[in-house]
């Protein structure tokens, strides 16, 4: 929704005006919470401002980023299928060979290599479809 984009555009602006206003003491608490108390800066203030705020800019976005790693579940797997199947037939049974095979790398990679699940899915998927287009079958 339009909604969405404009919160996150709105976040956006108060974030630089909290930046502008309070960057380095944002900084000094970022940095050394030692040092910015050694500055009289108030690190607990900045601390849950700072934790707060991205607590609702995760909340926000989350909704955008789920409808991104939708469309991407959904619709690259039929592209690859597309792209490497000479007939409709083969697109279907392609497109759920290559979503089985991504779910089951998916799983391993995040697993072993401790990524974030959602994003791993997505690479996968990208390389998938990048490796099919320099196979496109000829039709």
């Amino acid at each position: 929704e339009n909604t969405d984009i404009y919160l996150l555009i709105c976040m956006l602006v108060i974030w630089i005006i909290l930046w502008v206003s309070f960057g380095k003491s944002f900084l000094s608490v970022i940095l050394s919470r030692e040092i910015a108390k050694s500055q009289w800066v108030k690190t607990q203030i900045y601390e849950l401002g700072y934790l707060l705020y991205l607590a609702l800019f995760i909340a926000v976005s989350l909704k955008i980023f789920w409808v991104l790693l939708l469309w991407a579940f959904l619709v690259l797997p039929g592209n690859i299928g597309k792209i490497l199947s000479p007939s409709l037939k083969w697109v279907f049974i392609v497109s759920t060979i290559v979503a089985i095979i991504s779910v089951c790398v998916w799983l391993f990679a995040s697993y072993y290599f401790d990524t974030s699940a959602w994003a791993t899915i997505v690479l996968i998927l990208g390389i998938i479809f990048i490796v099919s287009s320099f196979l496109k079958v000829k039709r």
